[in-house]
């Protein structure tokens, strides 16, 4: 099964990350792009990381797991080598109705961090749910090209123009109007 394309805010979330290797680096700094509200778990910790922690002033707790360290999370996410504890940590957030990630076991994963282009306020993410991480980074690179920065100074003025406008028919058109000539002057339509 398919998981739903869905932006979600982490505001007032509260997330654990379990590990501490290149895997986990690379969720973390996803992570941190969104919250700061992240506490890490793991048996040791690499310069990488610590440098993160320091820098957005983590918690880093330095001992294996336990299932008691997902106390008080909304969501974990699980970057480890040991498959049967990625499942046990799973079953583990099932009785505490928290959401779950790994690395190796979509089947097991609640949400999956996709691919994202991200140009100001545009975000266009891409999702084979996990068959094929290789694929979305390359669509990542290859719209990143395609979509032009001028994205960011286009979607600020429809931010000023959506609330110069009162809600209804003319808004409507006149945004409409304004993105039908920025797709004219950036892509082929």
């Amino acid at each position: 099964m398919t998981h739903i394309p869905l932006f979600f805010s982490l505001k007032g979330k509260k997330v654990l990350l379990v590990g501490s290797g290149k895997i986990a680096q690379r969720k973390l700094k996803n992570l941190l792009q969104y919250t700061n509200d992240v506490d890490i778990v793991a048996k040791e910790c690499t310069e990488a990381i610590k440098d993160l922690i320091q820098t957005h002033s983590l918690v880093f707790t330095c001992k294996a797991y336990d299932p008691s360290d997902l106390e008080g999370y909304d969501i974990v996410v699980a970057c480890i080598d040991d498959y049967d504890l990625q499942k046990s940590i799973y079953n583990e957030t099932r009785k505490n109705r928290q959401l779950y990630s790994c690395v190796d076991f979509p089947k097991y994963c609640d949400f999956i961090f996709p691919s994202v282009v991200q140009k100001g306020d545009l975000q266009v993410a891409f999702c084979t749910g996990g068959i094929s991480p290789s694929l979305t980074k390359e669509l990542k690179i290859f719209f990143d090209k395609l979509i032009p920065n001028e994205v960011i100074g286009f979607l600020d003025e429809m931010k000023v123009l959506r609330n110069k406008y009162s809600k209804g028919t003319k808004r409507q058109m006149i945004l409409k109007d304004k993105v039908k000539c920025f797709m004219k002057n950036y892509f082929i339509t």
